[in-house]
């Protein structure tokens, strides 16, 4: 965040109260001010594009990894999720809305790719995330793999219902 942005934020929750767009009129004149607050939205749609664009190649690696990874990602999109629904990015893209510098929150709205990204995982997440590798990983005996099989099996049933 701006330290400008950081330092108002702070005075509103000093003062018990929520911050708005009123709070920085100050600086809503201030080009400097705004193309920084415009310059730090544009940094954060590529640092947000790096996340959202990660893809996976299935056929490298283990099945372990894959499932991690697709759990991993889904909390690292969701964690993202709740910073962008703070109050600090909130009232930057409300003062660049205010001060009619839409290029950067239009942008920051349609280019992160947030929600097609977590939609994508939501998904997969569906088949992978309640895979029962561990039973065939477990399996201490040669009699334990039919049964870790069928269940695994069973379960890829559900591809059905995903896009994987």
């Amino acid at each position: 965040l701006h330290p400008t942005v950081r330092s108002v934020l702070d005075k509103c929750a000093a003062a018990g109260r929520q911050v708005s767009v009123d709070d920085f009129a100050a600086y809503t004149q201030d080009s400097a001010f705004l193309n920084a607050l415009q310059s730090g939205v544009a940094r954060w749609i590529r640092e947000l594009q790096k996340v959202t664009r990660l893809e996976r190649d299935a056929s490298s690696g283990t099945v372990w990894q894959e499932v991690t990874f697709w759990v991993n990602l889904e909390r690292a999109l969701n964690h993202i999720g709740e910073l962008l629904r703070g109050d600090g990015v909130q009232i930057t893209l409300a003062v660049l809305r205010h001060a009619k510098r839409f290029h950067a929150t239009v942008s920051f709205d349609s280019d992160t790719g947030l929600k097609v990204a977590q939609d994508r995982v939501v998904n997969y997440n569906q088949l992978v995330k309640d895979l029962p590798i561990n039973e065939l990983l477990s399996a201490t005996d040669p009699k334990g793999f039919p049964d870790a099989l069928n269940n695994i099996f069973s379960h890829l049933r559900k591809i059905r219902n995903t896009s994987y």
